[in-house]
């Protein structure tokens, strides 16, 4: 809930979500408690947002959302989570 907060602007506190991410890791349940839900909530929102452009803005506006959205998952996959979770989620 915390990512989808950010990525609609709002603000979240990123050391938080890095310290969960770790602590699930280091717990062993990082891809089952934490990796599995926000990858399947991170294609929800993507496949609503899509949908959501896609009939509101032409093709150059639409990729260069796309361009943007992915530059954005991947500095939060850096900063926040597990490296494992980048391929995944991008």
């Amino acid at each position: 809930a915390q990512v989808e907060k950010e990525r609609l602007g709002e603000h979240v506190d990123r050391s938080l979500l890095h310290n969960v991410a770790r602590m699930f890791s280091a717990l062993a349940i990082y891809a089952e408690r934490l990796e599995g839900p926000l990858i399947e909530r991170t294609s929800a929102f993507y496949a609503a947002e899509s949908t959501r452009l896609l009939a509101t803005t032409g093709v150059p506006e639409y990729l260069a959302h796309v361009d943007s959205r992915l530059a954005e998952e991947g500095a939060r996959c850096a900063q926040l989570l597990h490296a494992a979770s980048r391929r995944p989620l991008l």
